[in-house]
């Protein structure tokens, strides 16, 4: 046997150099990252879908809701409309005016038409002059009222006299 110089002997090392070892170790770590944060990445948009979601439902029974509101308003809207149309009814006023207030249809002497161009004085002079107590007679008043009348009578004559005078 021929015996080589040790220097030129092939040793065979079954051993894989450190670097290499420390590569996958490396390479195998950073995967498992990735891979981490891909699955935080779709967890997190799986609760931000769910968020979206709950908000979108709570928001359609919030729409539902205001609507519901919005046709009662409107009911009551209606109701309340009626209920000023039948209140002015002249019919009503007629009744309300004769029976409560104790008011009656006026005269065929007491009605005095004026021309639309006559101005103050002209429409006092032609109101027909009816002392106090034949209105005070014609009509069923509390004394107050009574009262009120003759006072306004009396003092719109006297500011006509100063005027014409």
């Amino acid at each position: 046997m021929l015996a080589a110089p040790q220097e030129l002997a092939y040793k065979l090392n079954t051993e894989a150099p450190r670097s290499a070892r420390s590569y996958r170790g490396k390479s195998s770590a950073r995967q498992k990252l990735k891979i981490l944060a891909l699955v935080l990445l779709a967890l997190l948009l799986c609760f931000g879908m769910t968020f979206m979601t709950v908000v979108n439902v709570l928001m359609g029974y919030k729409i539902t809701s205001i609507k519901q509101e919005i046709n009662s308003l409107q009911r009551e809207n209606e109701r309340l409309q009626l209920e000023v149309a039948r209140l002015r009814a002249p019919e009503r006023i007629a009744a309300v005016a004769t029976e409560q207030l104790g008011m009656a249809e006026p005269q065929a002497e007491q009605i005095c038409y004026v021309p639309v161009e006559a101005d103050a004085r002209q429409m006092v002079a032609l109101q027909p002059v009816v002392p106090a107590t034949e209105i005070i007679a014609a009509t069923p008043q509390s004394w107050l009222q009574a009262l009120s009348r003759v006072l306004q009578q009396w003092l719109g004559s006297e500011r006509v006299a100063r005027a014409s005078g």
